[in-house]
């Protein structure tokens, strides 16, 4: 009997960090958005730093349901379906988060495009920085 070796699954610990670091930087982007759309954003000061680490705990988010998907999978998980994976996860969490929070107080369409625009400035950086150190030494 010969043993298959088994597929190369990441490690939550690295999966997790990169991600975070992605929502963190996908966060960022998110200010200078707002920023360019309503120059008044600025003037909060401090607190938009807050933004930047709930961008981080969304990518953290992001980070270990790629990782899940990968050991579901029983190996990586490629490129544009991590980018995806996380652009799903985030409008889910935006989109639930601003329903509890405001209700859909404009038109639906716009609720859903909205959502799925902050989904993919946040959970995008974070879905593709998803990923094993060996991916990365693989890119050299």
């Amino acid at each position: 009997m010969i043993d298959e070796p088994k597929p190369k699954v990441p490690q939550l610990r690295s999966v997790a960090w990169r991600a975070a670091l992605g929502g963190a930087l996908g966060g960022f982007a998110f200010l200078i958005y707002m920023g360019e759309k309503d120059p008044y954003t600025w003037a909060a000061g401090p607190s938009l730093y807050i933004v930047v680490l709930i961008g981080a705990a969304n990518g953290w988010l992001v980070g270990v349901s790629n990782w899940l998907t990968g050991r579901w999978l029983r190996g990586q998980v490629a490129l544009p379906f991590r980018i995806l994976l996380g652009t799903v996860v985030t409008a889910i969490l935006v989109a639930v988060y601003v329903y509890m929070k405001e209700g859909v107080s404009v038109q639906p369409a716009k609720f859903m495009v909205d959502s799925i625009l902050c989904g993919f400035i946040i959970g995008g950086p974070a879905g593709a920085m998803a990923t094993d150190k060996v991916i990365l030494n693989g890119l050299r």
